[in-house]
């Protein structure tokens, strides 16, 4: 019997419990409040703020940004914003990441959240280039129709709307 559970989170400021197992979470929602916004999709997963993390992330945006029909670029484009996120959270983060997707129409939301405990993180090593870092952000910049950074009470939260160009047929 595998150790996931799965949970289905509506609010993005909602900091996520302090689990410690791998939890993941692929949602079909209709909204029935508003008709034109059809069918809405949401998926979840929680992983541990490590640099080993960043890899299982991005394959769960692919795999699920797939389900989904993303066009191949804006896949792409995604899991490139969700891997520059999801670094940072592993590198300077607490002690838990969330990576959670909705997607409405053509716009698709990519929320990553870290949480917990502050942990103590071993010192980056001496990087031979300097410009090998600090362009996560740029480049979340550059893929992004908006994106926001939040302090909450439990660590960070970066927003990003993504406009899409449009679903595989």
């Amino acid at each position: 019997m595998s150790n996931r559970r799965s949970q289905l989170v509506e609010a993005p400021a909602v900091p996520v419990s302090r689990r410690l197992p791998t939890e993941a979470s692929a949602v079909q929602t209709a909204p029935a409040d508003d008709p034109a916004l059809a069918t809405t999709y949401q998926a979840l997963i929680s992983l541990s703020a490590t640099d080993d993390q960043v890899r299982i992330a991005r394959k769960f945006a692919s795999h699920v940004l797939g389900h989904w029909r993303l066009a191949p670029d804006d896949r792409d484009s995604a899991v490139l914003i969700i891997s520059e996120l999801a670094t940072n959270a592993s590198r300077y983060g607490r002690s838990e990441m969330t990576v959670s997707l909705a997607l409405c129409q053509q716009i698709l939301n990519i929320s990553v959240s870290d949480t917990g405990r502050p942990c103590p993180k071993s010192s980056e090593p001496a990087c031979a280039d300097p410009d090998e870092h600090g362009r996560g952000l740029d480049i979340v910049g550059l893929l992004s129709h908006w994106f926001a950074i939040r302090e909450t009470d439990n660590g960070y939260r970066v927003d990003v709307d993504v406009l899409l160009t449009d679903l595989e047929s």
